[in-house]
């Protein structure tokens, strides 16, 4: 009963399950031959039909399509909607031209990918960096400068280093670098400058104190005493038949401290006026208290006499 024809019309069987399975694989070939070297196609991919010798020839004057860019073959008929895909090439993206640039967005082009644009950050606009090697002479002499305004040249230093550092806070503006330095040397400048000034009026009002202690501790040791610290007062002035003179009166000390005074007197001959001797006494006084002194000397020959006080002088007080 399997060997019964299909009725007329009808395709029989094994033409039906030949056209379902497809066409038959070709023969194998020997190796080198031009048949062997084209692969088979894929595996889902239906062979494009033959030519149907039944179909009319073109009109005259058709030409067959253009080939696709590049010398890429047509795409079979069966693959009519699928991208071309260029000789290479397995993604299907063209390669880019000989000796050109690589497409936007691929690694060493110089062209961004496309997309939406980003704004700059927020803050201001971009600033070009300095380029390298890039210096600012004026702020680096402007903060050596100001250092050295510290050391005892104040001026004759500060003010070059705050005008250089005023240059070369605006230089900083055109190379970017500087500006620290600058801004640094024009502070220590001004500050140097100011501290050695005040410590120069300081020094000048400090010794001129000192002066004036050492002249009073000079007068204080041996210096000349001063009139309100002491009253005076002479009683007599004696010679005697040997020649001895005698000289004495009291002091009272007014200094309200204890005091130590050195009398100075002179011994003249009473009727020429001649100096004969120079002689002193010296008195201890505590504070507030009134003591005699007394000056002696000796003459050669006994004569009339005129004595005299010439000075009241401290004595380590």
């Amino acid at each position: 009963m399997s060997d019964q024809a299909p009725p007329p019309g009808e395709p029989s069987r094994d033409e039906d399950r030949s056209s379902d399975e497809g066409p038959p694989p070709p023969p194998p070939q020997p190796p080198g031959s031009p048949q062997a070297a084209v692969p088979p196609p894929p595996p889902g991919r239906r062979t494009p039909p033959a030519p149907d010798p039944s179909a009319p020839p073109p009109p005259p004057g058709a030409s067959a399509p253009p080939p696709p860019p590049g010398g890429a073959a047509a795409p079979p008929p069966g693959l009519a909607g699928a991208a071309p895909t260029a000789p290479g090439d397995a993604f299907g993206a063209p390669p880019p031209p000989s000796g050109g640039p690589p497409p936007p967005g691929t690694p060493g082009s110089a062209t961004p990918p496309a997309g939406p644009h980003v704004p700059p950050p927020p803050g201001g606009p971009y600033v070009t960096p300095p380029p390298a090697g890039a210096s600012n002479g004026m702020a680096i002499a402007a903060l050596v400068l100001g250092i050295l305004s510290f050391f005892c040249v104040g001026p004759i230093v500060g003010v070059p280093a705050v005008v250089l550092g005023l240059i070369g806070l605006s230089k900083a503006k055109e190379t970017g670098t500087g500006r620290g330095m600058s801004i640094a040397g024009i502070v220590l400048g001004a500050v140097g400058s100011v501290v050695i000034v005040l410590g120069f009026v300081l020094l000048v009002v400090a010794a001129d104190d000192a002066s004036n202690r050492l002249d009073e501790i000079a007068r204080n040791i041996g210096g000349e005493a001063d009139p309100d610290d002491y009253e005076l007062q002479t009683d007599s002035c004696e010679v005697s038949r040997s020649g001895g003179v005698t000289f004495e009166g009291t002091i009272e000390n007014t200094a309200g401290r204890d005091m130590n005074f050195e009398i100075e007197t002179e011994i003249r001959e009473a009727d020429s006026d001649v100096l004969l001797e120079t002689p002193t006494a010296y008195v201890e006084i505590p504070e507030g208290d009134t003591v005699r002194w007394r000056a002696t000397t000796f003459l050669s020959e006994p004569t009339d006499v005129t004595c005299e006080v010439t000075g009241v002088d401290n004595y380590f007080n």
